[in-house]
């Protein structure tokens, strides 16, 4: 098999943007699933297809995270966000007047004071503070807050892509270069986490490709990601984020941005998040699966039931949860078409010609045992039926939506 041909039968089974696959291909993904010991463990598509699936996802094909815990906000009352930000500020104003760790950071790396919004961000988007550590500039005499750079070329050799940067300042006696081979560029982007159980959250992954990732607030209020060496600046920004979440409720975005401005995290009193999960054979028969979702909740003990209520409510209608219940005779149904399939054929989905051959054998039995709900030997309603209750038990088109 060659890359155009897997390309192709993961297409078939999966919408494949062309920065997905090109990721894949930087990472290795596309060599290992052709490889031939790949291939006697499993087959090139099951493995690219679960490669594929644990992916970064990118804000602009409209994906949003499927277990990112949010801040649950617009259903509060006005006194639920008032008690809340009030403890917010107070939870910042402790933190900033007693945590050694907020003091040793700010002076190390940022000469003892906050930043304003623009300097932060100009920080986290730049490559020498994401590969440098603080000696480097210490060196180079070239300040951490505030240096600047430029883009000398971008280019691919033996080890891949590469942009080379140069550093942009007067003082800089010996011109100061890297090569910034970062996978991903900074970005709304995010990369879920490995989860070993089904019903398992799975938060965001810590590392990818050798690199550690610092989430911060975007500009549009998504969380933006940016790919950092762990002795650098920002790998520094990121382990003293990570420290304070132990003593702090804070979101890890929100705590570095505390670290680099002093603006007042938000300690939200229900957190909301969700996960789906797929599952889909591939084999002999027709391609048969299911899809699973959970919704969670975390409240604070003092925000009222109608709050937690109308929060649920709300996340029940974005994830398409709220279907009216399956009838009785539907879910009997289900139930003896699959008892009947997995005991008698040992599969659980049939080609169209196998439907025709058994539907009259099935039928007859259902009417026998259902007779008030009888097809009286109708095979078109039965598979009908069947079809449309197997899509709303097994498929009901769970995913998150924006209003």
């Amino acid at each position: 098999m060659n890359e155009k041909e897997l390309r192709t039968q993961l297409e078939e089974v999966r919408t494949v943007p062309d920065e997905a696959w090109q990721y894949l291909k930087r990472m290795g993904f596309i060599a290992e699933a052709i490889d031939e010991a790949v291939a006697a463990e499993e087959s090139s598509l099951e493995y690219i297809v679960r490669e594929f699936d644990a992916l970064p996802r990118f804000s602009h094909a409209g994906r949003k995270p499927s277990s990112g815990e949010k801040a649950a906000t617009k259903m509060l009352t006005g006194y639920e966000v008032e008690r809340s930000e009030i403890f917010s500020a107070y939870v910042a104003g402790l933190a900033a007047a007693s945590s050694s760790r907020i003091r040793k950071f700010r002076h190390r790396y940022l000469g003892g004071q906050t930043l304003s919004s623009e300097q932060a961000r100009e920080l986290l988007g730049s490559p020498f503070a994401a590969h440098c550590s603080g000696v480097f500039f210490d060196v180079c005499k070239v300040p951490i807050v505030g240096h600047t750079y430029r883009i000398l070329e971008s280019g691919e050799d033996e080890k891949g892509s590469y942009t080379r940067i140069e550093l942009d300042d007067a003082k800089v006696r010996k011109p100061q270069r890297l090569r910034d081979r970062r996978p991903l560029e900074d970005g709304p982007w995010f990369v879920d986490g490995r989860d070993n159980e089904a019903r398992q959250f799975k938060g965001r992954a810590r590392e990818i490709a050798r690199y550690q990732i610092l989430l911060s607030p975007g500009e549009e209020g998504d969380i933006h990601s940016v790919l950092v060496k762990k002795n650098s600046v920002l790998g520094k920004l990121r382990e003293a984020a990570l420290s304070l979440l132990r003593d702090f409720p804070w979101f890890e975005q929100d705590a570095a941005w505390f670290l680099l401005t002093g603006e007042t995290p938000y300690v939200a009193p229900m957190t909301l998040r969700g996960k789906m999960k797929s599952y889909e054979t591939f084999g002999p028969y027709p391609p048969a699966g299911f899809e699973y979702a959970l919704i969670s909740l975390t409240v604070e003990p003092w925000v009222s039931a109608d709050s937690v209520k109308r929060v649920y409510q709300d996340a029940q209608r974005r994830w398409n949860g709220s279907s009216p219940p399956i009838r009785e005779k539907n879910r009997k149904l289900f139930s003896f078409v699959t008892e009947k399939m997995q005991n008698a054929m040992g599969t659980i989905a049939l080609r169209p010609n196998e439907k025709r051959r058994k539907g009259k054998e099935l039928v007859a039995e259902w009417d026998r045992r259902n007779p008030q709900w009888a097809y009286c030997g109708n095979t078109h309603d039965f598979w009908r039926d069947y079809g449309l209750t197997q899509r709303r038990m097994t498929a009901p088109g769970y995913g998150y939506f924006e209003d």
